[in-house]
């Protein structure tokens, strides 16, 4: 699996706070494209706010380093998509970016606005505001820190499934999300490994609805978010018109929204996004081409759907065949880890190697260059969680725990 020789030392360390795991990887980082324009005049008073919302940050494609994406939704009214940025939190000497007019969207009377920032300065504090270009339409003033580059250490926090109907669910996300900030104040980004919303009938008037609640929690202006696309995202254009990314890459089979299928690196890191709502033939060979020509240490995988689960969705990769067609790609390309949701409890596998696990070197309680891929499903991170199906370890099962409160709480070493 891995021809050099190293240390998988992955500190997983679970922050059980609402059902959000917090993973503190020895990582890194790295940058992006846009249109930039200088501005030569300086502000140092705080602009007027203008109605903008659900605004989210992205990392910057394919390299995070040294940019930043931005979305956001705003009235009919402005059309014109602008970010300006600076090292300066009274926003004095700022550069300003601009974007493509803005989108219609299933919300009424709601736009969709994405802008692009390129050439900042690696792990850098920045300080923020999107509007159309007009002396009182901008927002508030956010803040956001670029990636780390190659050779240097992040962390990152990891949730999955949301789902928010009502403002309970969102009340719950909002806490999950808060607590986990303040557990790792200084992570670089958050991946959400799909399922942001709870409707999947193709419903987009609902789905909007539910997008409000997913983008309720402010820490979401202050931190990248990496999203999946997943079943109940059920590819619909609002996931498209919420996040800045990149369209479908080229080759890549019919059934995926735009924006679901991608990569960036971090660091040392290569992180590949897949869509399981959408062919998986064709990106397979979109995954082998990004894996095989990068020069990263790391290679991690997010999608929504899990190769090994332990609840309600436990045989659900045996039945569709997911499983045995991923598996043999992610073993081929070294895959060190793959991030998934879904199934809303949590599991850890073993290294597993040609489906079965790897026996491991464990010195001082870490794998010591394990031949194999590990398996990290997390908990749904607001009020839909899964009992286990059953109390004893899969052969498959490092870890496992119920997601529901009512249902068996099992660690295994």
């Amino acid at each position: 699996m891995k021809k050099l020789k190293k240390e998988i030392y992955i500190f997983i360390r679970i922050l059980i706070c609402s059902t959000v795991f917090i993973l503190l990887c020895n990582f890194n980082t790295v940058s992006a494209q846009g249109i930039i324009e200088k501005i030569t005049d300086n502000l140092d008073v705080e602009p007027k706010e203008m109605v903008t919302e659900q605004i989210i940050l992205t990392p910057s494609m394919p390299d995070s380093s040294t940019g930043i994406g931005v979305s956001w939704y705003s009235n009919t009214s402005s059309t014109a998509s602008k970010l300006r940025i600076s090292e300066n939190s009274n926003m004095f000497n700022y550069i300003e970016f601009t974007g493509n007019n803005a989108t219609a969207t299933a919300a009424t009377g709601k736009l969709s606005h994405k802008v692009s920032a390129t050439d900042l300065k690696p792990n850098t504090k920045y300080y923020y505001q999107v509007g159309d270009g007009n002396l009182n339409n901008w927002s508030s003033i956010y803040s956001f820190t670029t990636g780390v580059k190659a050779g240097g250490d992040f962390t990152f926090i990891f949730v999955s499934d949301q789902q928010p109907k009502n403002q309970n669910d969102a009340n719950t996300w909002e806490n999950t999300l808060a607590q986990a900030m303040r557990k790792v104040p200084h992570a670089s980004m958050v991946l959400s490994a799909g399922d942001q919303v709870d409707d999947y009938t193709g419903d987009d008037i609902l789905q909007e609805t539910q997008y409000t609640y997913f983008t309720q929690p402010e820490d979401l202006r202050n931190i990248a978010l990496v999203p999946a696309n997943g079943n109940h995202d059920n590819n619909r254009i609002a996931f498209f018109n919420h996040f800045n990314l990149p369209g479908k890459p080229s080759g890549v089979g019919a059934g995926g929204v735009e924006g679901s299928i991608y990569s960036f690196t971090m660091g040392d890191a290569l992180f590949m996004v897949m869509n399981t709502n959408a062919d998986l033939n064709s990106q397979i060979t979109w995954l082998k081409s990004i894996a095989n020509n990068s020069i990263a240490r790391w290679k991690i995988v997010m999608m929504h759907k899990s190769l090994y689960a332990v609840a309600n969705h436990l045989n659900d990769a045996v039945n569709d065949g997911s499983r045995n067609l991923l598996y043999p790609v992610f073993d081929e390309l070294g895959i060190d880890l793959v991030l998934a949701g879904h199934d809303h409890s949590y599991i850890r596998t073993y290294p597993m190697k040609n489906n079965i696990r790897v026996n491991e070197n464990i010195v001082d309680g870490y794998s010591q260059n394990p031949e194999g891929t590990i398996y990290l499903q997390t908990n749904g991170a607001a009020n839909k969680q899964y009992d286990l199906v059953t109390n004893t370890p899969e052969y498959y099962t490092a870890k496992k725990l119920s997601g529901s409160l009512t249902g068996p709480r099992i660690l295994y070493n």
